[in-house]
């Protein structure tokens, strides 16, 4: 009964922000990003397995584990991880896509298989410490499961089938990690935290060449609506049922923005007034294991384009407390001694070292006394690296969609707010049109540009179809004309459909929410509810063209007759057409056909947008009556 009212909640709650903008779930147009390894074949593992994901992007590492591509491994939907990257579970599969879109029931959702594991070499005697730690976290930046969603874990057993394990044997009123709010845990600053989880290995049965692992959430199957974060799973044995402390010093949480409040900014915009950008960089250190730990660490600012690099040397922070997590490590700012004169680009890599003295090889006393070692590497997840462009345009994005966000409103529009330290050429812009469901491709709108979100306030207007992107790829728009701009502009786009139009959303950069405006109406509304950034970026320079693209993808058309009473042949064959009239405001659009009728509009000069794919050509018609 719940599952019902909290649909019904759902539906009215949908209706209630029928206009306002709205996230989604994504779903991938290309094959997911797997590490750069090629696809691996079965292999047989041996313990210790330990994966905190510290090296994976986007999917788990394929050496590992078997099956998994559904579930998203990122640095941005976590709070205060135990190390950098975490596994992240939600109703949608590995192309981004609802499990079951119009279900109102629950059911199996995202999982995560080990490649099989050989437990058949341990000796019965030794099979009573052989133990499975992680940790997991409720809601994290995502949406938080409900009291009847789950996330279980199971071994394969030499019978050859799933059995499931309790994790709180203690507790008869729990076998599996639940959802509601009962469950979220929080820390001092009334955040969700993680916890951790240890259990046995028990029964005779797990002890064969094969065993494996397998993590499995049970959830609304109709998009992001319940999310579990999974991080640091280890299996070993000489373990206790108390052992949850880790010889490990962690960095874990993604650095701070080095060009505050945006991700990105023009090296031009820079260098017109760098002491804008002095905030101190930062990231958050952890300490996972039960003594206390000294805490030394290196920041370094390295220009990529020219080799010039600040560092802070070795910085000590005396000691980490036993399992004390989320201490800010502050490194440098940004300094224009990074840049020199000719540059007209750079690349600065940010780099955070913290000089644990963690083993490259897992260090454990048997219960024999004897000093065992594993090859597992815990200096992996000691150093975090981040890279930024200073080219030519504005992001408050990381250049990663976690979500989609956008309205679905007839002539509703959307635009994020840019500040330029002083007057420049904008040129053109990026968008993030990431695959959602329903589909966006090919559906047709208009780019705009505002200096003032106000109908005098419009700079440009340009139509485009849209054509949509993975997760990390962007439409790069030239605009038909060079604008010049000065202190503040607005970019976006108004769009003539009902549906959904969902752009980019990365969750990371929450001090860009404020940059986003939308209208459904009459006003314009300033963003207070979704934390995060749109993927809209304001590109700079010097162009001279009136195409969008590239200039080998030019396209020619013959008009005629020219001047006509509205009714004219067009000579090439095109996917859409736009026309405006001489303020640029839109009049119709549609499909395209070799003959056009206008003769339903008054006599005067129009612009005529014909569009193939993602390129345009723009030519004046002249109706007489």
């Amino acid at each position: 009964m719940m599952r019902y009212i909290m649909v019904c909640l759902i539906l009215l709650l949908q209706f209630s922000l029928w206009g306002q903008i709205q996230l989604k779930p994504l779903k991938s147009i290309n094959e997911p990003r797997s590490n750069g390894r090629k696809d691996q074949i079965l292999n047989t593992l041996n313990l210790p397995f330990w994966d905190d994901f510290s090296q994976s992007r986007n999917v788990p590492d394929s050496l590992l584990w078997e099956s998994g591509n559904s579930v998203f491994v990122n640095n941005n939907l976590a709070i205060h991880p135990p190390s950098q990257y975490v596994a992240t579970f939600d109703g949608t599969n590995m192309n981004g896509n609802p499990y079951a879109l119009n279900s109102l029931f629950n059911g199996a959702g995202d999982s995560l298989i080990t490649h099989p594991i050989d437990l058949s070499k341990i000796a019965p005697s030794k099979r009573s410490q052989v133990r499975l730690s992680f940790y997991w976290q409720l809601l994290g930046r995502g949406e938080i499961p409900e009291l009847e969603d789950s996330l279980t874990v199971m071994f394969w057993s030499i019978d050859s089938a799933w059995v499931l394990q309790d994790l709180f044997p203690e507790d008869e009123t729990l076998f599996s990690l639940v959802g509601g709010l009962d469950q979220l845990s929080l820390d001092a600053d009334s955040l969700p935290s993680f916890q951790q989880i240890i259990i046995p290995v028990s029964g005779s049965e797990f002890y064969h060449p094969s065993f494996k692992i397998k993590f499995q959430s049970f959830s609304s199957l109709n998009g992001i609506y319940d999310t579990w974060n999974l991080d640091y799973i280890y299996l070993n044995e000489n373990r206790d049922l108390d052992d949850f402390s880790h010889q490990d010093r962690t960095l874990s949480t993604a650095p701070s923005l080095l060009f505050s409040p945006y991700y990105e900014i023009p090296l031009k915009q820079y260098l017109s007034d760098p002491s804008s950008y002095i905030t101190p960089q930062y990231t958050t250190a952890n300490n996972l294991y039960a003594l206390p730990s000294p805490l030394e660490y290196v920041h370094s600012l390295n220009n990529q384009t020219n080799g010039n690099t600040i560092s802070t040397g070795s910085v000590a922070l005396f000691r980490l407390s036993a399992l004390e997590v989320g201490r800010k490590v502050e490194g440098l700012s940004m300094k224009a001694s990074l840049i020199n004169t000719e540059d007209d680009s750079a690349v600065i890599e940010s780099t955070f070292t913290y000089n644990t003295g963690d083993k490259f090889l897992y260090e454990q006393i048997s219960t024999e006394g004897d000093t065992l070692f594993s090859n597992t590497n815990l200096r992996t997840n000691d150093t975090l690296r981040q890279y930024y462009q200073l080219n030519d345009h504005y992001a408050f994005d990381d250049g990663t969609a976690d979500f989609a966000a956008g309205i679905n409103f007839m002539t509703g529009k959307l635009a994020v707010r840019f500040v330029v330290n002083e007057p420049d050429t904008l040129t053109g812009m990026q968008i993030n049109f990431p695959s959602v469901n329903p589909s966006s491709n090919g559906k047709g709108l208009e780019l705009m540009v505002w200096g003032e979100l106000l109908d005098s306030g419009v700079l440009h207007r340009q139509s485009f179809q849209i054509v949509n992107n993975d997760r990390q790829d962007f439409n790069e728009i030239v605009f038909s004309q060079n604008i010049y701009v000065k202190d503040t502009i607005y970019i976006g786009f108004k769009q003539f459909t009902e549906d959904y139009i969902g752009v980019g959303f990365d969750k990371d950069n929450t001090l860009g929410m404020t940059a986003i405006f939308s209208n459904t109406g009459t006003e314009w509304e300033q963003n207070t509810r979704l934390q995060g950034s749109l993927m809209i970026r304001a590109v700079f320079g010097e162009v001279n063209n009136f195409i969008l693209g590239t200039a080998k993808n030019k396209l020619e058309a013959r008009i005629y007759p020219n001047p006509s009473d509205g009714l004219i042949n067009i000579s090439e064959a095109y996917d859409h057409y736009f026309l405006y009239d001489s303020s640029g405001k839109i009049m119709t659009l549609g499909d395209f056909n070799p003959i056009l009728d206008f003769r339903a509009y008054p006599k005067g000069v129009y612009l005529l947008n014909l569009q193939r794919g993602s390129s345009l050509i723009t030519q004046k018609i002249l109706i007489e009556k």
